[in-house]
């Protein structure tokens, strides 16, 4: 993805997040509205104190706030937990419409996530820390740097770690990531998928690092589905593939054979080839191998002849939303059909 779409997609989701941190301050607002501005609630206990002097207390209550080294407080006790991380905010926790949601606020009591998360915790890496928070909507992970901006303008089902290494999962595919002090390196790509009602799986790998500072999961999602409606089209009999534009060049399996037809038994041995990039524009080549059954009839009688056939596959695009395929090409002109025997050799 080009710099200006991973900004665009950057700004969209902190848009959202700004949105939603708005909503939650409204109600968190709007429950202490009550409260006079000139009432200090009472310390009855320091839970934790930062390098400069700040301190999370609790009151009577239970409820928990900051104040600051002069014990002025800065933040009113409405919180059910509030913790200290490596940057200027905490992750807090507060009870909403009967659910206990997660968030971030800041020494202001500003919020700057969103309470939408059922957990939000750190993960220690050799160089930094990252915070993965878990959607109390659908359990899917926001991933955040050290200051809380987003690593990712998606979320993601699961994750694993060990050592430097984040390993990223969805529901198509598994993301290896290099944790560094300046960044997060692609390093890996699995992707997996179906053809044909589920019936032929088919799983291709990415590792080469100068085609994933180009790629993007997103991506190669999209090359993995175009693969599977191109197969699937390509297998069905349909005449048009779909969402293509004028200047596409799709070829099926032997166009200019007549009386023949193919039946898909397996998909294998795709490869990402090559990746490219021009101005905004990321070009990729794919390749694949198609083993089919053909069935054609030759001296009048059914035949039947096995084959593997190579595709070679282009895909182009600005990003994941306009990135699709452009052509495809088999290898493999016509089938390999075997040689007619001699008139004097045929059975009588």
């Amino acid at each position: 993805m080009n710099k200006h779409v991973r900004l665009l997609a950057s700004v969209l989701f902190i848009v959202i997040i700004v949105l939603a941190a708005a909503i939650t301050r409204f109600n968190s607002d709007s429950a202490k509205s009550s409260v006079s501005s000139d009432e200090q609630p009472a310390v009855e206990r320091i839970i934790d104190t930062s390098s400069d002097g700040i301190r999370i207390f609790k009151d009577s209550s239970g409820l928990t706030g900051i104040i600051d080294s002069s014990d002025r407080v800065i933040v009113y006790p409405e919180w059910n937990d509030i913790r200290f991380t490596q940057s200027s905010m905490c992750i807090a926790e507060k009870r909403i419409k009967s659910k206990l949601l997660y968030g971030c606020i800041d020494y202001e009591g500003n919020i700057t996530v969103p309470f939408v998360y059922s957990s939000i915790e750190p993960v220690k890496f050799p160089t930094r820390t990252l915070y993965f928070a878990k959607s109390a909507d659908n359990g899917s992970y926001a991933v955040y740097d050290q200051n809380f901006s987003p690593c990712f303008a998606e979320t993601w089902r699961s994750f694993k770690t060990s050592g430097d290494n984040l390993t990223l999962s969805t529901e198509n595919g598994s993301y290896l990531y290099a944790v560094k002090d300046d960044g997060l390196i692609f390093r890996e790509a699995t992707v997996d998928g179906f053809v044909m009602q589920k019936k032929f799986p088919y799983s291709f790998e990415v590792k080469k690092e100068k085609y994933l500072a180009k790629l993007t999961p997103q991506i190669l999602e999209t090359i993995s589905r175009d693969i599977k409606k191109y197969v699937e089209f390509a297998f069905s009999g349909g005449t048009e593939f779909p969402e293509l534009s004028e200047s596409s060049q799709i070829e099926t399996l032997f166009p200019n054979e007549t009386g023949l037809s193919c039946s898909l038994k397996k998909l294998s041995d795709i490869l990402v080839t090559h990746v490219s990039s021009d101005g905004d524009t990321i070009k990729a080549e794919v390749s694949l191998t198609v083993e089919t059954d053909l069935n054609y009839t030759a001296s009048g009688r059914p035949m039947q002849l096995h084959e593997k056939c190579r595709a070679d596959l282009a895909f182009s695009g600005s990003s994941s939303a306009d990135f699709q395929i452009v052509s495809v090409k088999f290898s493999n002109e016509k089938p390999n059909y075997p040689k007619a025997e001699p008139e004097g050799e045929q059975e009588e």
